[in-house]
């Protein structure tokens, strides 16, 4: 018999147990969510941003990776954008960066999404280890467009879309190997996109990111983060 364990934390692959795996990709999600912000803000001067905890080495290369989700949208676009405040007098660069401190109370985090505001952002991705759905409500109450790993409950107002990774395609292609008797195995999902607001991500748009997602995968577009 082959047995396959489906999120069940401290199992690992032997003999004939294989495991459906957790995949932590925040390079590819990064990369993802840049390219879509970049899309649906072409109206907004491609003003997005990122909230991310403060000294997060996996946090630090999803903004990486969104910043050039950004580029590879834009085409000839420089590494940052600039927008010129008239108010104040002062240029703004994108994609924004937004750091919460470790040690701050989470009933605080909302007070960051104000400096978004503040900083004229029109999208933003927050990182999920922060990702309250206090912060995310504040977001779409200031009318700003949100996009994230998993769909907060209730949903935030003018939330895009959400990337999660596709367990039903994991077992489709775990099953065979099973069948055949092969164990042991460690079979890693694929992102698919979930809860998608067509009013926001177009069918039209949804199609130009399934491909570009499809093509992440596969390894054929270069995230732009090695050394």
């Amino acid at each position: 018999s082959q047995f396959l364990a489906v999120n069940i934390p401290g199992v690992v692959p032997a003999g004939n147990v294989s495991v459906i795996g957790n995949p932590n990709r925040p390079d590819l999600v990064g990369f993802l969510f840049g390219y879509i912000s970049a899309m649906v803000t072409t109206d907004y001067d491609y003003r997005i941003g990122m909230i991310v905890p403060q000294g997060d080495p996996n946090a630090q290369i999803a903004f990486a990776a969104f910043r050039n989700g950004m580029i590879y949208y834009c085409g000839l676009c420089p590494k940052a954008l600039y927008y010129f405040d008239p108010i104040y007098g002062n240029a703004l660069e994108y994609p924004q960066l937004v750091e919460i401190p470790a040690d701050e109370k989470k009933e605080l985090y909302p007070a960051y999404g104000n400096i978004l505001t503040e900083r004229k952002v029109a999208m933003a991705y927050v990182f999920p280890t922060i990702a309250t759905s206090e912060l995310l409500n504040s977001i779409g109450i200031n009318g700003i467009i949100g996009i994230g790993d998993a769909t907060p409950n209730p949903r935030p107002a003018y939330w895009t879309a959400s990337l999660q990774p596709d367990m039903v395609k994991a077992i489709q292609a775990a099953w065979p190997n099973l069948l055949a008797g092969r164990g042991g195995l460690t079979f890693n999902p694929p992102f698919a996109l979930t809860d998608v607001d067509p009013n926001l991500l177009t069918p039209g748009k949804q199609q130009l990111v399934e491909q570009v997602l499809a093509d992440l995968l596969a390894g054929r577009i270069n995230i732009g983060l090695q050394p």
